[in-house]
């Protein structure tokens, strides 16, 4: 009988085991279920973020430049359609990943389109002097690529937003062991306010071991490390 019963307190202990292992797996996917739409989070905020503050630009642009120059007020009505069209572009494909089960990211951005931010932020009228861009490698991780890409655009978008006389600097300093981008603006009356770009910048970094100070001196300056 002691044989008996310890063959079926052994087979009960097996299927408790089981029992845990599966929930264990289910808490597992639940949360990354959690950690993959909290990155969508942050990535509907950067492109809201930084598309709206561009438009905001332009459109007050072409309204002063309306009465002297109906070209130029028509030329950024022009560019003001095209960034809403790529902002709305990327956020489909944001929402596409909500409505599915896979994880995935349709929306990869690399070293390569930061070119491209740039360009974007002179053509609302934002001055960026900027250097060292041209010194990061292209063949980094895709997360780091990533990250690089939305950091540049959230310090874009500060500057817009803030900088009252928009304009800045951005640098890039690139080694064998790390990438440092350092930011700088004159300081603007809600720059006091962290917000919830900045919050979710910082998250981004440390989420890859990297650090991120913020400096309220004579200039609002932003700098961010990551490793290579």
């Amino acid at each position: 009988s002691l044989i008996g019963l310890g063959f079926f307190w052994l087979l009960g202990l097996q299927r408790r085991r089981q029992d845990a292992d599966r929930q264990a797996l289910k808490d597992r996917a639940e949360l990354s279920a959690v950690v993959e739409r909290t990155r969508i989070a942050r990535e509907m905020h950067d492109i809201v973020a930084h598309n709206l503050s561009a438009v905001i630009a332009l459109a007050d642009g072409a309204r002063y430049a309306a009465a002297k120059d109906p070209q130029v007020a028509s030329d950024t009505l022009g560019t003001i359609a095209e960034t809403s069209r790529e902002a709305l572009k990327q956020m489909r494909g944001l929402l596409s990943v909500l409505r599915d089960d896979a994880v995935r990211d349709p929306n990869a951005v690399g070293v390569s389109a930061i070119e491209g931010l740039l360009a974007d932020a002179h053509r609302t009228g934002l001055t960026v002097t900027n250097t060292g861009f041209d010194e990061i490698p292209e063949g980094l991780s895709q997360l780091t690529q990533s990250t690089l890409y939305r950091v540049v655009q959230e310090l874009l978008t500060n500057m817009l937003k803030y900088s009252p006389d928009r304009h800045g600097t951005l640098t890039a300093e690139v080694t064998d062991r790390r990438i440092r981008i350092i930011s700088a603006n004159k300081q603007g009356d809600s720059e006091s306010d962290p917000g919830f770009g900045l919050i979710g910048m910082r998250e981004r970094v440390h989420a890859l071991g990297g650090t991120m100070q913020v400096s309220r001196d004579e200039e609002f300056t932003v700098t961010v490390e990551l490793p290579r």
